[in-house]
């Protein structure tokens, strides 16, 4: 019993139909062909051979069928032909169900430099520069006093000098170190701060003994306790801020705030805002949703430098007032900021806002 043609076998047949009708002749009998032409037609009153050829697509039941003989005589071209199929898109049988796609996978090159560009537009951008700059000057400024005072605690002990003058507001003397650092009874170093306002020498960290007048307040330090001078010395790069009125102002969270989110609303604003022949007209939904990506971003780098800043300082692993800490809290605001732009959050919280004004 013969099976039915297949598509592709019943295709190549009725070109073989047309062609015989073109010519005049009788068609020959159609039968399977594994190898060579799909038909050949010989006319016996003709000296030649009428052939068709062409490249066609293989449909599913013949292209099986072909797969195993050729296996069973040329495996190497079946396996090179397996792997050209496989890359060739063919309808699908509709007795088989689609295999569904794949989810695309990230590509960890690109998202890696989107990653590393938020990250320098939270460092670079102009409107978190100030900020940044704020906390990276400040940083350098208790690291470089801090080694000042310690050079001045050592030349003390050894006696090099009596007394050494460390800013307009701070000295520091040795009392009871004889020649070549000979320590007497009750030897100490004494920092004497004088000239600054109550209010600054009664937030100074310990170990601040303050005396009757508060004007003056004095660091004790016993010669023998090198921790305690490391302490000290940060203390006085503290009293060193402190004891600038400008940096002060800086330094304290309203100015830090200031910082942090005034540029980005000072941006936000002149970019809502235009000049007509009436005067000053705002946007105040555009500087809304404007201000809610850009200071989305701000809120989470401020939020996250202040705690991981904290815990850092209740972990003990800096110190509240010096320059390490103000680089940890620096450095986690900037990773958090980076990441909120990354993830697209931003872009959400602008969204959102967008919504809720509609």
């Amino acid at each position: 019993m013969s099976l039915p043609p297949t598509p592709a076998e019943a295709w190549a047949s009725r070109q073989c139909t047309v062609l015989d009708s073109l010519f005049a002749r009788p068609a020959a009998p159609f039968s399977r062909v594994p190898y060579g032409n799909a038909c050949n037609v010989v006319d016996t009153l003709d000296a030649f051979d009428t052939t068709l050829s062409g490249e066609f697509l293989l449909d599913e039941p013949l292209r099986i069928g072909w797969f195993r003989q050729l296996a069973l005589t040329q495996p190497d071209a079946a396996a090179q032909l397996m792997v050209v199929s496989a890359g060739t898109s063919t309808p699908a049988s509709p007795a088989r169900a689609a295999t569904p796609a794949a989810p695309a996978r990230p590509n960890l090159d690109t998202e890696f430099e989107r990653a590393l560009q938020e990250l320098k537009k939270s460092a670079t951008d102009w409107t978190n520069l100030p900020g940044n700059a704020q906390a990276a000057a400040e940083a350098a400024l208790r690291a470089a006093w801090r080694r000042q005072a310690q050079a001045g605690f050592q030349a003390l002990l050894s006696a090099q000098a009596p007394s050494v003058r460390i800013g307009r507001h701070i000295v520091i003397e040795a009392r009871k170190i004889g020649q070549g650092g000979v320590l007497r009874a009750g030897a100490r170093l004494q920092v004497r701060i004088t000239q600054l306002p109550l209010a600054v020498i009664q937030q100074l960290p310990s170990p601040v003994v303050l005396k009757a007048r508060g004007s003056v307040g004095s660091i004790r330090v016993g010669a023998r306790d090198m921790a305690g001078l490391n302490s000290a010395a940060q203390t006085i790069a503290h009293t060193r801020v402190q004891s600038s009125r400008l940096l002060r102002g800086l330094s304290s969270k309203a100015g830090g705030g200031v910082l942090a989110f005034g540029p980005s609303a000072a941006n936000d604003f002149y970019n809502s805002a235009r000049w007509t022949g009436s005067g000053l007209e705002v946007n105040w939904k555009g500087f809304a949703v404007a201000s809610a990506k850009s200071q989305s971003g701000n809120l989470v780098g401020f939020a996250s430098g202040a705690a991981v800043g904290a815990a850092a300082v209740a972990l003990g692993a800096v110190s509240a007032v010096g320059a390490p800490v103000i680089l940890i809290g620096l450095g986690a605001g900037l990773v958090a900021q980076a990441l909120w732009g990354w993830s697209g959050a931003d872009e959400a919280a602008a969204q959102a806002v967008q919504r809720g004004l509609q």
